[in-house]
């Protein structure tokens, strides 16, 4: 069921970068860069003799999975990052970074997922499109305060609203960030309707309306189930991703007793405004959840520890 090109070769990435930083008042510095990646020699896979469902099964062997080290990729993202030094108590950077990857094959690792099966062996052209962990947009804000620091910041108070006051952290993060793609694909596989024994999603036909529209998720009269016998023209991952959003925080302070014992208590809360993330929808035409979302990231959930050392 498994077969390897004799002249498989090793795929290797090409990485450029390009940065400038500049000091700011405030203690604050502010970096701009541009990185690029390109991927040659990538995991391909297909499956030869293999039709479209609806199409004579073809007699010659099928129903196997050949791989190949045809692939390529490239990536290209713009960098802006804002930070300030931690002074008086406070440090904080932000980040945005605009980025696109385009591939025909699998760049594995990193959580890329594995390598597609293409859909139509004699079309491998067919394949090139986003990649499957493209996110366009990425903004990211982190922050940490430290209680007592500074003059400005309660260092010079002492007494019973020093030791209740000082030693105290307070951290956040926010992340708002593009959804990754996804394929239009109708039920079934070549498994079932064509005789191989290989599965494989088939993708359905564009029907050259818009996909993205006011009001819903996607347009879902943007794909059609593909004509008996012909392989869908719907590109990969050409139905944009929801938008997921996160805030977490965290409030933590040491309590020292003595010199050799000490205790850490800490209260951390993921999702801390219980938002509603939608992570997925459903894209298999003729499905019960098609155009509807099928996923959301975690509810809200808090956690308190408190650690003794000695």
């Amino acid at each position: 069921t498994y077969a390897i090109d004799p002249n498989y070769r090793i795929g290797y990435a090409q990485t450029w970068t390009l940065s400038v930083q500049h000091d700011l008042p405030l203690g604050m510095f502010a970096t701009a860069g541009y990185l690029g990646t390109k991927g040659t020699r990538l995991d391909q896979q297909f499956i030869p003799n293999s039709v479209a469902p609806g199409a004579a099964v073809s007699l010659l062997p099928h129903n196997f999975t050949y791989e190949t080290s045809n692939g390529n990729s490239i990536y290209h993202a713009a960098q802006f990052q804002l930070n300030r030094r931690f002074r008086s108590g406070i440090m904080a950077n932000a980040g945005y970074q605009f980025s696109k990857s385009i591939d025909n094959a699998g760049t594995g690792g990193r959580g890329q997922g594995n390598t597609p099966v293409a859909q139509n062996w004699l079309d491998l052209a067919a394949e090139r499109g986003l990649s499957s962990f493209d996110a366009r947009h990425n903004l990211s804000l982190q922050f940490q305060y430290s209680t007592g620091m500074g003059q400005s910041g309660g260092t010079l108070v002492n007494g019973w609203k020093g030791a209740l006051m000082k030693d105290w952290t307070i951290s956040g993060n926010v992340s708002v960030r593009s959804g990754n793609p996804f394929t239009a694909t109708v039920g079934g596989n070549r498994s079932q309707v064509s005789g191989t024994a290989v599965s494989n999603t088939l993708r359905a036909d564009a029907t050259g309306l818009p996909v993205e529209a006011s009001g819903l998720l996607f347009n879902t009269a943007a794909f059609s189930a593909p004509l008996s016998g012909d392989w869908g023209n719907a590109g990969r991952n050409t139905i944009p991703g929801p938008t997921t959003f996160s805030l977490n925080g965290s409030l933590g302070r040491i309590f020292r007793i003595g010199e050799r014992r000490s205790a850490d208590l800490q209260f951390q809360a993921q999702n801390l405004l219980n938002h509603v993330t939608i992570t997925n929808w459903g894209t298999v035409l003729g499905s019960t959840n098609y155009g509807l979302a099928s996923s959301a990231a975690g509810m809200r959930k808090m956690t308190i520890n408190l650690r003794f050392r000695f």
